[in-house]
């Protein structure tokens, strides 16, 4: 297996690693022979995840999304010159990873460029389980672990609410907020008011509802996992324990919730990683 350019892995750490992100915080307890395409993986998944909040024409969303379907294809990838899928070429990821789970990965992101608001919580629901659960369905994959359908979507749900908490004021693609409509209009906020001022009894409120969702679906997930045992491999309970007490810190202190992380997540990672 070919080894990644210094540019390339250069380009996946700005990418993957986010600085205070839970991958940041696990990948140092992860198995040493999956570092690399986690890393990747990672770059990967932030590259597509990122366009709804990056950019605001949804027609111009779709057509990034279309690039990276393409791009991503089994003809064209051996082929392209960016960096991330130069790199999944060769760390191997795509040997792992599957083309219909891409595919069905760009489908769930595709949910967040339409330009058309949430209407409830469970529509926020339902598409964090979609998109976390792809995610987590390619990270299982590189160390084939065995984790059933419930707590893949599980755990890829609260990973993606924990996302849209840490950046609670980020608009999504023809300017509509992340946040259901009923839930605006439940706790009185609007995204122009919180982007004015994200520090607010009620923003405090919502974030203190939605976190404790996450939490839910953690600790139903974490419950599986236990179930699961060794079958379940080192990566996913590993990034749960971060998740989790990441959760339980926005739930305690969400206006004053850091994402740079904490000792206590550090610890977390340590333990999950240790145990098995």
């Amino acid at each position: 297996m070919p080894a990644l350019s210094e540019a390339d892995r250069q380009h996946c750490l700005e990418r993957g690693r986010s600085p205070g992100s839970i991958f940041f915080l696990a990948h140092r307890f992860m198995p040493a022979t999956l570092q690399e395409p986690l890393l990747v993986l990672q770059a990967l998944l932030s590259e597509i995840r990122g366009i709804p909040f990056a950019v605001t024409d949804p027609a111009v969303a779709l057509a990034k999304l279309g690039w990276w379907q393409q791009e991503l294809s089994g003809p064209n990838r051996d082929q392209s010159q960016h960096p991330v899928v130069r790199s999944g070429v060769a760390s191997g990821l795509f040997d792992c990873t599957g083309g219909q789970v891409l595919d069905a990965y760009l489908l769930a992101v595709g949910q967040l460029v339409r330009g058309e608001p949430l209407e409830d919580r469970e529509s926020l629901h339902q598409i964090s389980r979609d998109i976390g659960g792809a995610e987590v369905r390619m990270m299982a994959s590189l160390e084939r672990a065995e984790i059933g359908t419930h707590a893949t979507e599980a755990v890829g749900g609260a990973m993606l609410l924990a996302q849209f908490l840490e950046r609670f004021p980020a608009q999504l693609s023809g300017g509509c907020w992340w946040l259901p409509m009923r839930d605006q209009a439940r706790y009185s906020l609007s995204l122009s008011a919180v982007q004015a001022d994200p520090r607010t009894k009620e923003a405090s409120k919502a974030m203190r509802s939605v976190g404790a969702d996450a939490l839910s679906m953690a600790q139903v997930a974490g419950e599986m996992l236990d179930q699961a045992g060794s079958a379940a491999g080192r990566v996913i309970p590993v990034q749960l324990a971060v998740l989790r007490r990441r959760l339980l810190r926005i739930r305690s202190r969400p206006l004053a919730f850091d994402r740079r992380g904490s000792m206590s997540e550090v610890l977390a990672a340590w333990r999950a990683a240790t145990r098995r």
